[in-house]
């Protein structure tokens, strides 16, 4: 069923969505200043003259300007005192049941500048129609939560080795997985449930103010 629907969107939008190549760029984060920028800029002119030169010298210079961008961008919690959160145990989830609405609701807030998934399907196609692959999607999402079972399909990853610094000769990656899509959706509605249930039965506290709702994470 998961491939079937796959398919479907995939050949729609073959046939109907005309394609073009553009180039996104990301907002700037708010802690990224000016002062920062600047800095940013000059750390990377070096770094260039560095590892054009490879010497000592510019290498010693290129570190400190460096550890000078790092400096502006950290954050001073040394002050910050951690509450003691007492330990509780949530009571059992029950049945989890999808709807149409939910389903449009969390396809109509897909970012649609992200990339193409696995499946090669657009986030953009997903949002713009929202409204038609409510009722599939919803469908296909409660199936797999009856079933205990989450489609082969949506395990698979494309994944993008990503170098950890920038240091020379230094060979240290990370792997960045770029997930479906589709399978996403799912697991934001089923975390509306969860949180929901934490919230209701009172087992978040006070205290905990990241990745909840209402708060800067």
């Amino acid at each position: 069923m998961t491939a079937t629907i796959t398919h479907i969107i995939l050949d729609a939008a073959d046939k109907c969505i005309p394609n073009k190549i553009i180039t996104v760029r990301k907002d700037q984060p708010p802690w990224l200043t000016n002062e920062i920028k600047k800095k940013i800029r000059k750390k990377n002119r070096i770094h260039k003259i560095a590892k054009r030169r490879n010497n000592s010298k510019d290498w010693n210079k290129f570190k400190k300007i460096r550890n000078e961008v790092t400096n502006l961008s950290n954050i001073d919690d040394s002050s910050t005192i951690l509450p003691v959160i007492p330990f509780n145990v949530s009571p059992t989830i029950n049945e989890t049941e999808l709807n149409d609405t939910e389903v449009e609701d969390i396809l109509s807030i897909i970012n649609p500048s992200k990339a193409s998934d696995p499946d090669l399907i657009n986030p953009k196609l997903l949002k713009e129609a929202s409204a038609i692959l409510k009722s599939p999607l919803c469908k296909l999402f409660n199936l797999s939560l009856r079933s205990a079972v989450f489609p082969h399909q949506w395990k698979r990853a494309n994944v993008s080795p990503v170098f950890k610094t920038n240091k020379p000769n230094d060979v240290k990656i990370r792997p960045i997985s770029l997930l479906s899509v589709i399978s996403k959706c799912m697991e934001r509605c089923v975390y509306k449930h969860v949180y929901n249930n934490l919230k209701q039965n009172k087992f978040l506290s006070n205290n905990q103010s990241g990745f909840t709702r209402g708060t800067q994470q």
